[in-house]
């Protein structure tokens, strides 16, 4: 594992000297799914081998870019890969897993660490390098995660956990296809960055979103504690409350009015604008 999480952060270096193409960095990112299908570290939901590897990959490759596109301001995806980090602490050692609880207090650690010179202003730049191995260890965590309740309330848990970057994820994706954009591409529709166009300053909309994650985490670990009838409730208000907030979100205007083509800027002048 600690092997994988190297080499996808030595892959985000390069991209941040050399600007990979998304095709490779999708393809290495894949194949870390599948090496830690391998190892047995895997979503065991439906018993069949193929779907429940496919389910593993696609969460691998999911939160790993959810993460990485979250690093769009300063102190955003470091803070909220500290929350998550901090959530699965409390959520295994309440479940005596505490392997798990001690590597999930070590992200943490590193996260919050970083976090000291990453705050706005920031002195110290995650990257593609630190992103992807956030990303990617938050993953990992997940799925080494093993509650003692039914399968279907195991594999809630992580996903409520990091809902905040799933659903700002699934914001700019839909809002990029839809204006016929690559979801791979920099820009400033980012969750953070409508929360700065209605007039919040960065480290406000940094800190929303931080509430934010702390939020779901604290849901995450009622559901850990719940019977299957109230996970699924509450895991259901929760997907309901968050669908609503993205709706709002999206209807903020980030998008020239002319001709609907989203602002286009570098890795650098993204970072620039968070720091502003």
């Amino acid at each position: 594992m600690i092997g994988v999480a190297l080499a996808l952060a030595l892959l985000g270096l390069f991209d941040d000297l050399r600007n990979l193409s998304s095709a490779l960095r999708l393809a290495c990112e894949i194949a870390a799914g599948i090496v830690l299908w391998n190892l047995d570290v895997g979503v065991q939901l439906v018993g069949v081998s193929w779907i429940d590897a496919v389910i593993t990959v696609f969460w691998v490759v999911g939160i790993t870019n959810a993460f990485n596109l979250l690093d769009n301001m300063d102190g955003l995806s470091a803070g909220i890969a500290a929350i998550a980090s901090f959530s699965f602490f409390t959520i295994a050692a309440s479940n005596g897993q505490y392997m798990v609880a001690g590597l999930s207090l070590a992200l943490g650690g590193c996260a919050l660490g970083f976090l000291r010179l990453h705050f706005h202003p920031a002195r110290v730049y995650m990257g593609d390098s630190g992103a992807l191995l956030f990303g990617f260890l938050v993953a990992f965590v997940g799925l080494k995660l093993q509650l003692n309740v039914s399968r279907e309330v195991s594999v809630l848990v992580p996903i409520v956990v990091c809902a905040v970057a799933v659903l700002d994820t699934t914001l700019v994706t839909v809002a990029r296809l839809r204006h016929g954009l690559s979801p791979f591409q920099g820009g400033r529709d980012h969750i953070s960055h409508r929360l700065v166009k209605v007039g919040l300053p960065v480290p406000v909309a940094v800190s929303v979103m931080y509430v934010a994650a702390v939020s779901v985490g604290v849901v995450a670990f009622v559901i850990s504690e719940s019977d299957k009838t109230a996970a699924w409730t509450l895991a259901g208000l929760v997907a309901v409350l968050l669908v609503g907030l993205g709706v709002l979100a999206y209807n903020v205007p980030v998008y020239e009015n002319s001709d609907r083509r989203l602002y286009k800027v570098s890795v650098q002048e993204e970072r620039d604008a968070g720091r502003n």
